[in-house]
C-alpha cells in the first residue's frame, strides 16, 4: 500500500479539527442550553408552588363560606318557621278578638 499525499493528511487534520471545533461549540452550547432550561423549570417549579399555596388558600376560605352559608340558610329556614308562626298568632288572635268583640 503506498503512502497518503501529505495534501490529503493535511486536509483530514483540518477536518478533524474543524469537527473537534465544532463538537466542543455544540456540548458548550447544549451546557448553556441545559442550564437555561434548568432555570427556567426552577422558576416554574417556584410559580407551581406558590399557584398550589393560593389554592390551598382559596379552598381553605370556601370550606369556611360554606360553614357560614350553611348556618345561613338553617337560620332562614328558622325564620321562616318563626314568621310562620306569628302569621299564625296573629290569626288565631284577630280571631279571639273577633269573639270577645261579638260577646
Amino acid at each position: 500500500m503506498e503512502p497518503l499525499p501529505k495534501s490529503y493528511i493535511r486536509e483530514f487534520l483540518k477536518s478533524v479539527r474543524f469537527q473537534a471545533l465544532e463538537s466542543n461549540l455544540n456540548l458548550e452550547h447544549l451546557g448553556r442550553m441545559n442550564e437555561v432550561t434548568q432555570e427556567k423549570y426552577s422558576g416554574l417549579d417556584q410559580e407551581t408552588q406558590t399557584i398550589e399555596e393560593n389554592l390551598k388558600n382559596i379552598l381553605d376560605e370556601y370550606q369556611i363560606s360554606e360553614d357560614v352559608l350553611s348556618q345561613i340558610q338553617e337560620l332562614d329556614s328558622s325564620l321562616t318557621e318563626l314568621e310562620n308562626s306569628v302569621e299564625f298568632l296573629e290569626e288565631l288572635t284577630t280571631r279571639i278578638e273577633a269573639k270577645i268583640k261579638s260577646l
